[in-house]
């Protein structure tokens, strides 16, 4: 008789195979749209970074490019931020640089 999904005949690993399929075309898919979700900043070193906070009544969060890392669509940057902490930073779109005048 077996197990009641069919497993103990064969007919459970078809369908197991068919759902991993579906998760892996699933998180092909999200890698493709969050590629496309990158947004390009161009920032050198000295550049203050301003992230926009997306919360109502929260300031900006702002701080200065120290590295750049990466390069073309995969520029990221090492960030002292105003707290005084450092961090890397992948550009969203609710970021831009802030070259300084002169």
């Amino acid at each position: 008789t077996g197990h009641p999904t069919g497993y103990g005949r064969g007919r459970g690993l078809p369908a197991l195979a068919g759902r991993r399929r579906q998760r892996d075309k699933w998180a092909a898919e999200t890698v493709v749209n969050v590629r496309r979700l990158t947004v390009n900043i161009h920032a050198v070193v000295g550049d203050a970074i301003v992230v926009d906070n997306m919360e109502l009544g929260h300031p900006p969060r702002r701080g200065e490019v120290l590295e750049v890392l990466g390069s073309g669509e995969t520029q990221h940057y090492r960030v002292r931020w105003d707290d005084g902490h450092e961090s890397l930073f992948y550009p969203s779109s609710t970021a831009h640089a802030v070259h300084p005048a002169g």
